[in-house]
């Protein structure tokens, strides 16, 4: 019996007999799809995995059995069901061919022939061996698929199963590691739902009381608006009274923070607002310079500050906090106080640093008791007037007030029994970060991280507060699957990227160091040429097709802005909202250009520029290209990036990576993929004293001066002389990928072909054969396809070896045995008698423009795919070209056997 009718007649009744598919809340899932295979460069996927059966018994897969043909032995079917197996995360496997059962423990390893299949009580007894209440509770509630619109993938079953699993078991840390696009959003719903709905929460977690508890309280946290947004239309599925989303609006229009609710979403800057309330005063008539918001650096051992902001009509306000640049963003957006709010835009003037919150407090309340006049001499450093003032103009009492809490603080501390923390390696989990104080405060809570970056040296803080992850499921692993989109990479270099001035440049702006070297890094920061910029994004529309969506990565928001006007002056569309800016300082207009530009059914705007916001959570599915034209200073936010574009979206078979600064080197740290190892320990400072100095005013002052001049520095700005501007030349290197995922070298990927390629052929007769007949040379180039050796990179090797008019036949035939390419016109010329050769006059007038299409095109005109649509091309229909050319038969044995004739040996 084949394959098929040893399932149905001698494996499905042993199943039975065991009482899968029979039992209560028994499933056998047959043909179950595992991955979707990896998409191809050509557009199509490589052979998904798929399990004959996968056996499931209370909502849990439980083993997963390979079936053979009775015909062969059963051990030809353990490899399959040990890979199966492994990928489901399931603990048994089993290989049948009908008569003979294998089993594999995947858990112990033990290995043994058993007479019939376990039953599920079993197969049950034998994987929990201890009770777990709460394991089997959260087992019992079944998955949202949303009625059957989104079915879970393997891999986040296996995290909320995890995830759960160690809820169940009493972890009050959990952390998962997921790439980005693989939906760590709906992993955190699915836990969700089922911590709701079977009502754990903290009062019951050491003692069950299912029917008897309540509803668990959940917090959904992120560090930006757009991805709590998000995440609370992701959960639309729970009751809508479960759900709700606090906003700062909300809480100052109440007076409190929402409690009717067992969902809860917000962001953690609107959590931390009202540590401070600050003070406004009167305006006046002075200006003073003003530090850019989006360039302060805070000082890392400060634990306290407190600033001064110039408000848009001149009025000050005075306020303190524990994060300098948190709360200049909460001001920035309207969050940070009432009065800021309604004086935007509010400009940083003045600040100094402490060692203790508590100082910074005490200081700020000094200083609301000045007068404008006192305040103005300490922003400008007038040490003379500021102590006049202060012996003519006595300063109230001090105190020293509480420090307040955010808003979080209206909550109890063990109000929330669950926290996910979204994109926890972006500060959740440092100690120094503010938001650590909200995750400290909620300790009671279940704490479970989610994050796309596996451990590095840039978020070890992150695993030390949660822990090892309990599932990491990696871009590599998601690409190979089908889960997510590959990429290509273009490396394009100029003949400015980097600049050292002569005199026949003109200064636009600021001052020049003659015989500097500028390079990336200085430009846009402390160099711009306009010149240089108008290069790279005349390349970049002449490179991608302008009606795909394109994210641009810049330098600053200035630059962002620039590039954003240049690609506005040189698009083709007429459409003036065609390229759109989104940065911090776009507020809610940029919002919402995010949100059209997520629209998969609008087009416009087409072109986001941005030079920080866009890096992490923007669930675009549609973009095509990504164009980097900053410097990516950690591994981190690389693949963040690069995560902008990996998300599935029909017909999207790759996206392309512009890389104009060396992001490249990326790829080739060992850390791109894979988990490196522990850090090595380093050594401890040495302990500082205990107390330290509070900052005088002058000593802080000083060191903000020197800020201030470096800050508002004009950039220098170079107009090239015309005759450089015209000379501007550029590069593009298009990556090759090897079969682990990695870019490499033309040089590397031709050896690495040539290692390959004995795996598929032992000689040039045997190629020659394989290549001659259509069938064989398809199921040939699909198998070097699933091997990383696809359509397009065969093509780019063409190219390299000046072989874009030969045959894809001589290209391995030359790496293989270093036979010199013919063209594909000499390949006819040479075997055109033979070809022809016993054929009628139609018949060679057909085989004359099947040939005339395949000197034009290439090899992919000689499939048997192609016949029907070369005969409607040649002959208006498939009838007429039977009448002409003998019946669909003759048609088809003509086009097959010419070809052996085509690929014959050469004469000497």
């Amino acid at each position: 019996m084949n394959e098929a009718e040893t399932r149905a007649e001698l494996i499905d009744p042993k199943l039975k007999d065991s009482g899968w598919g029979v039992i209560e809340d028994t499933k056998v899932l047959r043909e179950h799809h595992i991955t979707l295979g990896k998409i191809q460069t050509g557009g199509g996927r490589s052979k998904p995995l798929i399990a004959d059966y996968v056996l499931t018994y209370k909502n849990q897969k439980l083993a997963v059995v390979e079936a053979k043909s009775d015909e062969l032995p059963v051990s030809e079917g353990v490899a399959q069901a040990k890979n199966y197996a492994d990928k489901l995360n399931i603990p048994f496997a089993y290989s049948s061919n009908g008569n003979e059962i294998y089993e594999i423990n995947m858990k112990t390893g033990e290995e043994r022939d058993v007479a019939c299949f376990p039953t599920p009580d079993e197969l049950w007894q034998r994987i929990f061996e201890e009770k777990n209440d709460w394991r089997d509770a959260f087992n019992a509630i079944p998955y949202e698929d949303i009625g059957g619109s989104k079915p879970l993938r393997f891999y986040q079953e296996i995290a909320v199963n995890k995830a759960l699993l160690a809820v169940a078991d009493g972890r009050e840390r959990i952390l998962l590691t997921l790439a980005t696009g693989t939906g760590k959003t709906f992993i955190a719903f699915q836990i969700a739902w089922k911590l709701f709905y079977s009502r754990w929460n903290l009062q019951n977690k050491s003692n069950p009381e299912f029917a008897e508890g309540r509803r668990p309280r959940i917090l959904f946290l992120a560090d930006r608006n757009i991805l709590a947004d998000q995440a609370f239309n992701a959960f639309n599925a729970f009751p809508e009274d479960a759900l709700v989303r606090i906003n700062p609006a909300d809480i100052r229009k109440k007076g409190s923070v929402p409690t009717n609710a067992s969902i809860f979403f917000t962001i953690f800057q609107t959590f931390m607002s009202g540590a401070s309330t600050g003070s406004a005063t009167a305006k006046n008539e002075n200006n003073n310079t003003d530090i850019e918001l989006e360039e302060i650096t805070q000082i890392e051992d400060a634990n306290g500050y407190m600033y001064i902001l110039e408000c848009t009509d001149g009025s000050f306000y005075t306020g303190s906090t524990k994060n300098l640049r948190l709360r200049l963003e909460q001001h920035r957006t309207g969050e940070g106080a009432e009065y800021t709010k309604n004086h935007l835009p509010a400009k940083l003037v003045y600040y100094e640093d402490f060692d203790r919150i508590d100082f910074a407090f005490k200081r700020e309340k000094q200083i609301q008791g000045w007068s404008r006049k006192k305040k103005i001499a300490l922003i400008q450093g007038d040490i003379d007037l500021l102590q006049e003032l202060s012996n003519s103009d006595p300063e109230p009492a001090e105190g020293v007030p509480e420090p307040a809490e955010g808003c979080f603080g209206q909550y109890p501390e063990d109000y929330f029994d669950f926290i996910v923390i979204d994109e926890c390696h972006r500060g959740g989990a440092n100690d120094e970060s503010n938001w650590r104080d909200i995750m400290d405060y909620f300790s009671p809570a279940v704490q479970l991280g989610l994050t796309a970056t596996p451990k590095r040296k840039h978020n070890i803080d992150t695993y030390k507060y949660f822990g090892e992850p309990v599932y990491i499921y990696s871009l590599k692993e998601g690409i190979n699957d089908g889960f997510l989109t590959p990429f290509k990479v273009k490396r394009i270099q100029t003949t400015i990227d980097e600049y050292v001035y002569t005199p026949d440049d003109m200064v636009i702006e600021g001052e020049v160091e003659e015989g500097k070297r500028y390079i990336e890094t200085d430009f846009n920061r402390i160099i711009e040429i306009k010149a240089r910029e108008k290069k790279r994004v005349k390349i970049v529309l002449n490179e991608i097709n302008q009606k795909e969506k394109t994210i641009i990565f810049c330098a600053t928001q200035d630059h962002a802005m620039a590039i954003r006007d240049l690609v506005n002056q040189l698009k083709e569309s007429s459409d003036p909202n065609y390229c759109q800016r989104v940065t911090a300082n776009d507020g809610a207009l940029g919002e919402q250009h995010l949100r059209d530009f997520q629209d998969n059914e609008r087009t416009i705007p087409t072109v986001l520029t941005t030079s920080q916001k866009l890096s992490t959570g923007v669930d675009a599915r549609n973009i095509r290209n990504i164009v980097l034209l900053r410097p990516i200073n950690t591994m981190i936010e690389f693949k963040q990036i690069v995560g902008r574009g990996t998300r599935l979206f029909d017909g999207k078979v790759y996206f392309t990576i512009y890389d104009f600064v060396d992001a490249y080197h990326h790829f080739s740290d060992p850390e791109w993929d894979g988990e490196p190892l522990e850090p090595e320990p380093e050594p401890e400072p040495e302990p500082e004293p205990e107390h330290k100095p509070v900052s005088d005013t002058k000593k802080t002052y000083e060191a903000n001066k020197d800020s201030e001049t470096e800050e508002k520095r004009k950039k220098l700005k170079i107009k090239l002389h015309d005759g450089k501007e015209r000379e501007i030349q550029h590069m593009i290197a298009t990556s090759f990928w090897n079969a682990d995922g990695r870019p490499i070298s033309a040089e590397e990927f031709l050896e690495n072909l040539y290692g390959k390629l004995p795996d598929f052929f032992k000689n040039e007769e045997e190629l020659r054969r394989i290549w001659s007949v259509p069938a064989t040379r398809k199921s040939f180039l699909e198998k070097l396809e699933e091997a990383g050796y696809g359509k397009d990179e065969l093509d780019n090797l063409q190219k390299l070896i000046n072989a874009e008019k030969s045959d894809l036949f001589d290209v391995l035939e030359y790496v293989s045995f270093a036979i010199r390419p013919i063209t594909r016109e000499e390949r006819v010329v040479n075997a055109r008698s033979q070809i022809f050769d016993g054929l009628d006059d139609r018949q060679k007038d057909f085989l004359d423009f099947v040939l005339s299409k395949y000197i034009e095109t290439g090899v992919s005109e000689l499939d048997q795919d192609k016949l029907p649509s070369l005969l409607e091309l040649k002959y208006q229909s498939i009838t007429d070209a039977a009448e002409a050319l003998g019946g669909v038969d003759t048609i088809k044995n003509t086009f097959i056997e010419f070809q052996k004739y085509l690929y014959q040996i050469r004469a000497a």
